[in-house]
């Protein structure tokens, strides 16, 4: 029987098994396709991963695929919105912070009325009904 060999002397069948187990090696175990059973975000088509679906470039929840937002919307809890109004005293009937979030403004540490911005009561006084005494 002849044996061909294939440059340093290995027999081609050696070589052929060794080349797979080499690409079995170096490819590993596959991703998991995103599905709803596997994601809580969305599922990127482009890359069939599950991302967490609260960018407004990838949006979504529930394995679904994800979204883009249009132009000017937000993306939060996995839904595209417009995104929210600056605490003012239009938008604001108690107190806004200083990162233009409404408060009830009946805490002492967000306390005040009519979209003013919130006070922190000094020791000694209570917050009632949005003012501090």
């Amino acid at each position: 029987m002849v044996t061909a060999t294939l440059g340093c002397g290995t027999p081609p069948t050696m070589r052929l098994v060794l080349v797979v187990g080499f690409l079995v090696t170096a490819c590993g175990t596959p991703s998991p396709r995103c599905t709803v059973m596997n994601c809580r975000g969305c599922c990127d088509q482009r890359t069939d991963t599950c991302v967490a679906g609260s960018e407004a470039a990838a949006c979504g929840t529930g394995g679904t695929s994800c979204v883009a937002c249009p132009m000017g919307q937000v993306c939060g809890s996995g839904t595209c919105n417009a995104p929210p109004a600056r605490c003012s005293g239009s938008t604001c009937n108690s107190c806004c912070s200083a990162d233009a979030q409404c408060f009830t403004g009946l805490s002492n540490t967000h306390c005040g009325v009519g979209g003013q911005t919130c006070a922190t009561c000094p020791g000694g006084t209570t917050c009632t009904t949005g003012t501090c005494r």
